[in-house]
């Protein structure tokens, strides 16, 4: 199974805010991947995810992929811990919200 969403860059996590979400990520025994444009990052990783935010800009999209046996179940664990900034795409239905 691969669960997918479309997510909306408020504004970008500092380097402390990545390494949290590598941390929840590696918690989690599915692959995680945030993808922006044509680059993919390993969501369990913390230097590919530096360089693919370092490419990011506010205002713009990623997606965040969860695949594998419980995929929705992993998705919906990293949503409810997300760093804030990354907020519901308000172009795409299949978003979730991540707000302060």
């Amino acid at each position: 199974m691969r669960v997918e969403r479309t997510l909306y860059v408020e504004r970008i996590w500092s380097i402390q805010e990545m390494a949290v979400f590598v941390s929840m990520a590696r918690e989690l025994d599915n692959p995680i991947t945030l993808e922006y444009r044509s680059g993919t990052a390993n969501g369990k990783g913390l230097l590919g995810i530096v360089s693919l935010m370092m490419k990011v800009t506010t205002g713009e999209t990623i997606r965040l992929v969860v695949s594998g046996s419980g995929a929705s179940d992993a998705m919906a664990a990293l949503l409810k811990q997300l760093p804030l900034g990354i907020v519901a795409d308000p172009k795409n239905q299949n978003c979730v919200s991540h707000t302060l």
